[in-house]
């Protein structure tokens, strides 16, 4: 079989998220927004100590190509400036796990669809110890809550090495299902990251699931069916009513990272099937989310990147260059630098911030609500 085969699956599958309906347009300029349930507590912002860490780690190249801090990351009206410079606290390099937990269909294009690679080989330079989850691309989150479930129960965590997961796009639905279904091989969990998550899910999924559906049994090549509920899981009223009915475990310090941009920033698949219709309902989204759904409830916010929903984790230029067209900065976003500075930061604030375990021993667990609910 073709090995282009796989990417023309791929593009079929982007091919059904056409063009979801028109809601009311909003203010790109308005202050960040979240959307959460009335229950779950408030978001604590930390843009500006992210924004600092963040800009010390660029090299002088990657501004000089005529990009600033700031055209990396954006700056909302309301962020505020910061009160003091902050450090970065010496490094328990040695001592701290970290697991990426990849988006949908990352199995599909294999490596090449991997979050984070090469920023993921630096850390493990400075020492760190990184591994990605493997995970069914096409499968929902609860089969997939289940295979990061099986990762540490083959790898558990060592004695005070902190674990934190970072996770990227569905995978930060497929983690906090985790969270939720196994509670004792949770409590390894130290923090976890959105990465433009699609943690409420997104307004795509909730049109097109059903079309998805006809054909979710299909195989073809690398690129496994799965159980076919990749789609259906990713629902915006099944998220929503999962978040509000499951509280999350309080052991496990959340963060978020969310991302939109604009159209020249898109990619060409993106602004092809999705980038237009989902401005309409939201001019702050990355091509697959709206921002406002990106958010962990009760996370500290990191910031928002000035990118698409592939330019934030993954190299589309250089690996699949179809599917990029004109980008503009897609090479040269400096994905390594974002996710050193997301694990400094995190280092940093579990270090000054360890939250005191109030969690219950064993939570009652419940399954997502609305389609391939388990029975």
């Amino acid at each position: 079989m073709s090995s282009r085969r796989p990417l023309i699956f791929v593009l079929a599958t982007l091919g059904l998220f056409g063009c979801a309906p028109q809601l009311l347009e909003y203010d790109a300029t308005a202050p960040a927004a979240v959307l959460a349930p009335i229950a779950v507590p408030g978001i604590e912002d930390a843009r500006p100590e992210f924004r600092q860490i963040f800009c010390t780690q660029l090299t002088e190249a990657e501004l000089a190509s005529g990009e600033s801090c700031s055209g990396y990351l954006h700056r909302l009206r309301d962020e505020a400036p910061p009160e003091s410079a902050v450090p970065i606290v010496p490094m328990r390099a040695a001592s701290v796990r970290i697991l990426l937990i990849p988006g949908a269909l990352s199995e599909c294009v294999g490596t090449s669809g991997l979050p984070f690679r090469s920023g993921a080989e630096r850390l493990r330079e400075l020492g760190y110890r990184v591994e990605t989850v493997k995970l069914s691309g096409r499968s929902g989150t609860e089969h997939n809550a289940a295979q990061i479930a099986d990762e540490l129960r083959r790898n558990p965590r060592e004695a005070d090495a902190p674990l934190v997961l970072i996770g990227y796009s569905k995978g930060v639905n497929d983690a906090l299902i985790f969270l939720r279904r196994y509670p004792d091989l949770a409590r390894q969990v130290d923090a976890l990251v959105s990465v433009a998550g699609s943690v409420n899910g997104s307004p795509l999924a909730d049109r097109y699931s059903g079309i998805y559906s006809m054909f979710a049994g299909l195989s073809v090549g690398n690129c496994p069916s799965g159980d076919g509920q990749m789609v259906a899981s990713l629902e915006r009223p099944r998220n929503l009513r999962w978040l509000a009915e499951n509280p999350l475990p309080t052991h496990v310090q959340y963060f978020s990272l969310g991302a939109y941009s604009d159209r020249r920033h898109f990619a060409r698949a993106l602004r092809l099937f999705f980038a237009s219709d989902l401005t309409r309902m939201e001019p702050r989204n990355d091509g697959q989310t709206l921002f406002y759904d990106q958010i962990i409830p009760g996370s500290v916010l990191l910031g928002y990147v000035n990118g698409d929903h592939w330019d934030v984790a993954i190299p589309l230029r250089e690996k699949m260059p179809f599917f990029a067209g004109n980008t503009a900065g897609s090479a040269d976003f400096p994905r390594s630098e974002l996710l050193q500075s997301i694990v400094f930061f995190v280092e940093q604030y579990l270090s000054t911030h360890r939250s005191v375990d109030t969690a219950p021993d064993h939570m009652p667990v419940e399954a997502p609500p609305g389609r391939g609910r388990a029975k």
